[in-house]
């Protein structure tokens, strides 16, 4: 076999073997990109539905506080919306990324408490909007500022003592959620990555070792000649190749065969056929 010729059955190898590896990857990669997207929806979906619930608890909360108008530490009533938002504040357990916020006439009365860490009067655009709002009953909202995303409850106090009626919001930090989320999908992608990069290394070396019974087919078929006819594959395992070459084997022995029968019948042709032509020359 020429130069030329083995580098095009090296190139030819070379071929089908990044051929199969790369196919074997994008498939691994659609089905971990495919996953990945599926989960974080579904992930994303259920932190939302978490934040509402987390949010209408606390809401349920304030307005048994508000219908009953009991102070829980004087047991008086209360006479004003600010002193039953105060108290609402004090009583909430706040996470991390809650906080809450009252106002009266457009103006903060109240801010949450200074171990809690959202602290929403520093954003004055989420301060802008809570004084425009004059609700009429509870709701469930998104507020978006330039310092995040807020999914926010808004409920109106109102007593019949105090003519001023208040509003309590509670908003929970939805892009600091969200935040999270996205790091546990980058998380993801890195370990499918790094997964894919092994599985890569490992289906190189099995590729390889699957196509080797090809590659020893090939150089012995390019051995075989009219002359040569001795050449046989070894038989690799006990698989579809391993058949396939026996096989083969077989094939080649039975044309060995042949062309022996071939070459003993034209000799005897040649031999019977010598004293005749003797004969005749002579």
């Amino acid at each position: 076999m020429t130069t030329n010729e083995s580098k095009r059955a090296a190139g030819s190898r070379v071929s089908v073997r990044v051929r199969l590896l790369v196919g074997m990857i994008l498939l691994a990669g659609l089905t971990l990109l495919i996953a990945g997207t599926a989960n974080y929806l579904l992930e994303r979906r259920g932190l939302d539905a978490r934040l509402d619930e987390a949010l209408t608890r606390d809401v349920e909360e304030i307005r048994v506080l508000a219908d009953t108008g009991i102070d829980p530490e004087t047991q008086e009533h209360f006479t004003n919306a600010a002193d039953l938002m105060y108290s609402a504040m004090q009583y909430n357990q706040m996470a991390e990324t809650q906080s809450m916020l009252s106002m009266q006439n457009g103006e903060i009365v109240w801010t949450a408490p200074e171990n809690v860490s959202l602290r929403l009067e520093d954003d004055p655009e989420f301060v802008e909007w809570a004084a425009t709002l004059n609700p009429e009953s509870t709701y469930l909202t998104t507020v978006e500022t330039a310092q995040s995303t807020y999914r926010a409850a808004v409920i109106p106090v109102n007593l019949s003592e105090d003519t001023t009626p208040g509003v309590f919001i509670e908003a929970i930090d939805a892009a600091a959620e969200h935040r999270d989320l996205q790091v546990s999908l980058a998380v993801f992608i890195g370990a499918g990555a790094g997964a894919l990069l092994i599985g890569g290394i490992v289906a190189w070396l099995l590729v390889g070792r699957v196509l080797q019974p090809v590659r020893d087919l090939q150089e012995t078929t390019q051995r075989i000649t009219e002359e040569e006819l001795d050449a046989r594959i070894q038989p690799r395992g006990h698989d579809e190749f391993a058949e396939l070459t026996e096989t083969i084997n077989e094939m080649l022995d039975r044309l060995q065969q042949a062309l022996e029968q071939q070459k003993q019948l034209l000799n005897d042709v040649g031999h019977e056929l010598r004293t005749p032509i003797t004969i005749i020359r002579g």
